[in-house]
């Protein structure tokens, strides 16, 4: 992410439906470019994998019950510290769940089901971290 330049999101969700809704929610956001995926972490090859690269961004439906998904995240996590803003969306997780997303280097936590203004907030803070990351 330059100055002036859009801020490109990779959305990982589980379903087309929410990946529907989290493209519309963020349509008219001017500066923001929104790429949906549905799958999984562990499933991210190929062009997926390259998405992941070009993000400013992730925002993870994630499943934090399942072991492989929270390592593949973990990975994620140390490849991209400083280039890419993780964020982690989850429907129903515990607050030991969620303190467990932060401890292992999530940038932020949005709870199902939100609101515009929620996804709004959680970017304006990957936008402050990026930018005091890349100072």
């Amino acid at each position: 992410m330059t100055r002036g330049s859009a801020l490109t999101i990779l959305a990982t969700t589980r379903s087309a439906e929410f990946g529907n809704l989290i493209s519309s929610l963020l349509a008219k956001v001017e500066d923001v470019r929104v790429d949906t995926r549905i799958g999984d972490l562990p499933s991210l090859t190929g062009d997926a994998a390259e998405a992941l690269e070009r993000a400013d961004v992730l925002l993870d439906e994630i499943d934090a019950e399942n072991d492989k998904e929270l390592r593949q995240l973990g990975r994620i996590i140390e490849q991209r510290r400083g280039r890419t803003a993780i964020l982690a969306t989850a429907r129903d997780l515990s607050a030991q769940g969620v303190r467990g997303l932060i401890r292992q280097g999530v940038d932020d936590f949005i709870p199902q089901p939100f609101e515009h203004a929620d996804l709004l907030d959680a970017i304006a803070t990957a936008r402050v971290k990026l930018r005091q990351a890349r100072m």
